[in-house]
């Protein structure tokens, strides 16, 4: 008898280490995404949209595939933020002091990271205000100002690499020219202090909605030219898409999520990897991307949308 107690407890024993290592592996899991707000590496993280949600092996039809609820995912995304984010930036004066869609196109990402990826780790689209009448910019729309991005090749420490190395890309009013599509430093130190600094109309209410840790809401996104090499070979080369769209977008919480896997109960959460990824992050800004090929009939252009979403950017501050 006291031999079989022995062996009991010391099964318990065993059984609670293990556990502990576990919780421990999990922790660190989370703990690294976490940081990743400080760290900037060329190395691809992926698409943080995909996989989150799965179809269960058994218990249910298989009526969806990957892409279609890596949509659902972006879809919520999009939809929270335009209940929430989004109202906070035309809510004094009306104007909606944002574009519909931020397209740019897959070219300009192969000539950036060919040019760059040598010499840097990967493009901080950085968050501005800018005016209608900044000159290189379509704007499709008669609001007086707007929030845009500017891609800046960065270092380590997320810095900018080299002298005059800002580039305009997205909404263009021609095609991007390495040269010509950039702004020097000193414009680009001054967006900065009016945006950040002196806290410009949208940055206010972008801070008003949600601050992070008192810092404000996110400034930056980051993309490795780890992953956008991969998207590029994975839906460009291989599926020939050729632009792609950004849409401002909402972290949101895991209950909105749950709701949904709730009332579809063939479909499978992976929380430990939602949280992995979006976990202290609910109700900041970020972009969601959308491939699509961009085709002439009768010489009139049209878009057709791949329905594959991404978000793969690191949140900053």
């Amino acid at each position: 008898m006291k031999k079989l107690n022995f062996l009991f407890f010391f099964s318990v024993f065993i059984f609670m280490l293990e556990c502990k290592k576990d919780n421990h592996t999990i922790n660190n899991h989370k703990m690294k995404i976490m940081s990743d707000t400080i760290k900037y590496s060329a190395d691809a993280k992926g698409n943080r949209l995909s996989g989150i949600i799965t179809v269960q092996k058994k218990g249910g039809p298989k009526i969806f595939t990957a892409d279609q609820l890596d949509s659902y995912l972006a879809g919520e995304f999009l939809f929270h933020a335009e209940k929430g984010v989004l109202t906070k930036l035309k809510k004094n004066s009306g104007e909606k002091k944002y574009f519909d869609t931020y397209d740019v196109a897959v070219s300009t990402f192969k000539t950036l990271y060919e040019n760059k990826h040598d010499e840097s780790v990967g493009l901080k689209l950085c968050f501005f205000e800018l005016d209608k009448d900044y000159g290189l910019i379509n704007v499709p729309s008669p609001y007086k100002n707007f929030l845009y991005m500017i891609a800046v090749p960065v270092d380590t420490d997320g810095l900018p690499v080299g002298s005059d190395n800002k580039y305009v890309i997205f909404n263009l009013s021609k095609d991007f020219d390495m040269n010509k599509s950039k702004i020097q430093d000193e414009e680009y130190d001054r967006l900065a202090s009016s945006f950040n600094d002196k806290g410009s109309e949208i940055y206010v209410a972008l801070k008003d909605y949600y601050s992070r840790k008192g810092k404000g809401n996110t400034t930056s996104v980051f993309y490795s030219w780890g992953d956008i090499r991969d998207n590029i070979n994975k839906f460009c080369d291989t599926n020939k898409y050729d632009n792609i769209k950004f849409r401002l977008a909402e972290v949101i919480g895991i209950n909105s999520i749950r709701y949904y896997i709730d009332r579809n109960p063939q479909l499978k959460l992976d929380e430990d990897k939602y949280e992995f990824a979006y976990t202290g992050r609910e109700k900041q800004l970020t972009i969601i991307g959308e491939f699509y090929l961009m085709k002439s009939s009768n010489g009139v252009k049209q878009s057709v949308s791949s329905n594959t979403y991404f978000d793969m950017g690191s949140l900053y501050p």
